[in-house]
C-alpha cells in the first residue's frame, strides 16, 4: 500500500457563493491578493518597500528578527504574466495533492516546503556571512508538481500524453543545469531541499501523523487542566461550605448563651444568610 495513503477528510474550510474552498484554494486565492497587492504597491511608488517587507532576506531575518519574511516570501511574485502559470500550477497540482493525501498532509508539505528551505538559507548565510534573499513560489511549484509525479507516476501531462514522471525529471534536469550555468546556488539548493521535502512528507506520513498526535496530547493536557480546576473549585467550594457551617454552628451556641443581642453585624449577616438558603432549599422540595 502506498505510502502517501490519506489521513484526513477533504471537507471545504468555507464557502464563497457556493463554491467550497479547501486549503489549496484559499492558498492561490491569498497568492492573487498579494500579486494585486504588489502591483498596486508599484503604482503607488512603495513596491521596493512592499519587496523589502516580505521576500526572504536571511540578514534581516537573523539581524532584525523579521521571522514572517520565512513564511511571507512565496507571496512574493514577480510582476510579469508568468505569474498566471504559477498560479495554474499551484491551483491544479496543490488541488489534487491536497485530495490525494488529505488536508493534514498537505499542510505539513506546503509548511515544510515553505519553512525549510528559508531556515536552510538563513543557516547557510549565519555560517558563510554571506546574506541570501528569496521571493516567489518557484520551489513550491516544483515540488507540488514532484509531489503529484510521484503518486501518479503514469499521468498523462496536458496536451503532449507524457506520463508525469518523466516530465518531473526533465523539468528538474533543466532548471538544475540553468541554474549551474548562472551560479544561481541559492535557487538550485533550495529547489533540490524543495524536492527533498516533498519526498519526505509522502513517503514518511508519520510526519503528519505526528502532528495529529501532538494536537491530540495538547487537547488532552487541556481537558486535564480543566478537570484538575473544576475538581479545585469544587474543593475550595466543599471547604467553604465546610467553614460556613462551622460559623454557624458556633453562631447558634453564642446564642444559646449570651443572645441575639449579642451578635455582631457580620455574625448576623451569615446567620440571614444561612436562613435565605434554607428558604430557597424548602422552596425547590
Amino acid at each position: 500500500m502506498a505510502a502517501w495513503i490519506r489521513t484526513s477528510d477533504d471537507d471545504p474550510l468555507f464557502h464563497v457563493g457556493g463554491k467550497p474552498f479547501r486549503v489549496a484554494e484559499t492558498l492561490v486565492a491569498i497568492y492573487v491578493g498579494a500579486w494585486v497587492a504588489l502591483a498596486l504597491a508599484k503604482a503607488a511608488g512603495v513596491g521596493d518597500i512592499w519587496v523589502h517587507l516580505f521576500a526572504l532576506s536571511t540578514a534581516q531575518v537573523l539581524q532584525h528578527g523579521w521571522v514572517w519574511q520565512l513564511v511571507t516570501y512565496p507571496f512574493v511574485n514577480a510582476l510579469d504574466p508568468w505569474f498566471v502559470f504559477v498560479a495554474l500550477i499551484l491551483f491544479f497540482f496543490g488541488r489534487t495533492l491536497e485530495r490525494a493525501v488529505g488536508r493534514r498532509s498537505f499542510l505539513v508539505l506546503y509548511a515544510g516546503l515553505t519553512i525549510v528551505p528559508a531556515l536552510l538559507l538563513c543557516g547557510v548565510a549565519f555560517l558563510t556571512h554571506t546574506p541570501n534573499f528569496y521571493a516567489g513560489a518557484t520551489n513550491i511549484n516544483l515540488a507540488f508538481f514532484m509531489a503529484f509525479a510521484l503518486i501518479f507516476p503514469e499521468a498523462p501531462m496536458f496536451f503532449f500524453g507524457i506520463p508525469a514522471k518523466w516530465m518531473a525529471i526533465a523539468w528538474t534536469a533543466v532548471l538544475t543545469l540553468i541554474y549551474i550555468a548562472a551560479h544561481e546556488w541559492t535557487y538550485l539548493m533550495v529547489m533540490w531541499v524543495s524536492i527533498g521535502v516533498a519526498f519526505a512528507v509522502l513517503r514518511f506520513p508519520f510526519l503528519g501523523e505526528w502532528l495529529q498526535a501532538l494536537k491530540e496530547r495538547q487537547e488532552e493536557a487541556r481537558l486535564a487542566r480543566q478537570r484538575a480546576k473544576a475538581a479545585a473549585l469544587q474543593a475550595e467550594k466543599k471547604a467553604a461550605e465546610e467553614v460556613r457551617h462551622q460559623s454557624i454552628d458556633q453562631i447558634l451556641e453564642k446564642i444559646s448563651k449570651t443572645g441575639m443581642q449579642s451578635l455582631t453585624r457580620d455574625e448576623r449577616a451569615v446567620l440571614e444568610e444561612a436562613r435565605k438558603e434554607l428558604l430557597r432549599r424548602d422552596a425547590a422540595k
